[in-house]
């Protein structure tokens, strides 16, 4: 009875809502439970000295053998032969913690993908725990050959709120152990118009994404035609300095002069500020994103298949959700991706999903 109540209640924590609101807790939870069965299932077998305990020592030796070959992998695609140790350079910035980690040109990470960092010189908690962090951006430095991927949290509780306050005083370099990338990559090069609606850090999110369609656009790989990036935060907080850089190259390389299609223009909402305009594909609006009064313009003049994709907090998916479904019923396909649980928004820390919903024409 032991072993099998420790089946069901493993099964319990490993159930999807639960594992990715509390990765750690989980995990902890997992392997005591996974340990508690096999110890149940061992005593059992040695009680009654059946022969069933020598296939159970196999099992667990060739469980080992694997969880060791593994260990060995990520730490020999870390090369630390070489001298070149990856180091993670922490920094915080209004409210918000950076990593950068520079990384060899040949080391490929799809849109999409996360890494997970183990940071031993972190403090007790970076040490027993492997957080996980989507990529925004992978940037080429002028002085290394060398890219850097750039990431970023907005603490809450826990291991980000941890190192947000050591690095508080100071950027600080560590020496870190990346495992990944992980993730399933998204492709959004078949559809002809994609609107991502994102809200705070949830733009850091899609960063890869709109970067992808946008070189897949240049290179004549993707049907895309229309990319809007509509995107709602507080004007209190401010956001890392290379976001500003990174938008204006990738808006240059979408010119016609440099064989873009102009594809790609920013909707931006300020909560608190003035409305503006940077050229005609960069605008601010003051006030809040009102998405029932917004996203119908996109929907109605889309061109070919179009991808609505939505990195925002949960009232404000709700309402896009609701708006898109009532264009176009319940035929679109919904496809959730977790931003992870180491974010808090800027209002409130609700957690956040992101969703994307292809809507065929």
């Amino acid at each position: 009875m032991t072993a099998v109540g420790a089946l069901v209640l493993t099964a319990f924590v490993t159930w999807a809502p639960i594992r990715q609101r509390y990765p750690q807790v989980t995990l902890s939870i997992h392997h005591l439970l996974i340990a508690t069965t096999v110890g149940a299932i061992a005593y059992h077998l040695a009680e009654r000295k059946g022969s069933g305990r020598w296939y159970l020592l196999g099992a667990i030796l060739l469980w080992s053998v694997f969880s060791l070959v593994a260990c060995i992998g990520s730490f020999l695609a870390q090369r630390p032969w070489k001298g070149d140790r990856r180091e993670v350079i922490l920094s915080a910035s209004n409210g918000l913690l950076l990593l950068d980690i520079l990384a060899p040109p040949d080391w490929s990470i799809s849109p999409g993908q996360y890494l997970q960092l183990w940071m031993p010189y972190g403090g007790a908690r970076a040490f027993f725990q492997l957080p996980m962090f989507y990529v925004a951006i992978c940037d080429w430095e002028d002085k290394y050959p060398k890219k850097t991927i750039r990431m970023l949290a907005r603490p809450r509780s826990g291991l980000t709120a941890a190192l947000y306050r050591t690095v508080s005083r100071g950027p600080v370099h560590q020496p870190v152990t990346i495992l990944g990338p992980y993730g399933r990559p998204t492709c959004l090069n078949q559809y002809g118009t994609v609107l991502f609606v994102v809200e705070d850090i949830g733009l850091f999110r899609v960063l890869s994404l709109i970067e992808m369609l946008v070189n897949a656009s240049v290179r004549r790989e993707a049907m895309v035609r229309k990319l809007y990036v509509l995107w709602e935060h507080e004007s209190v907080f401010e956001y890392p300095e290379w976001w500003k850089s990174w938008r204006q190259r990738l808006l240059d390389k979408d010119h016609p002069r440099f064989g873009g299609y102009d594809i790609l223009s920013f909707r931006i909402f300020r909560g608190q500020g003035e409305a503006g305009e940077v050229g005609t594909r960069v605008r601010y609006y003051q006030g809040s994103l009102n998405v029932k009064e917004e996203i119908p313009q996109y929907l109605d003049h889309r061109l070919g298949a179009m991808a609505v994709a939505m990195c925002t907090s949960p009232n404000m998916r709700r309402g896009v959700k609701k708006t898109v479904r009532l264009h176009f019923g319940h035929g679109p396909r919904l496809l959730d991706l977790d931003l992870g649980p180491y974010h808090s928004w800027s209002h409130g820390g609700h957690r956040n999903k992101a969703a994307i919903a292809e809507v065929g024409v």
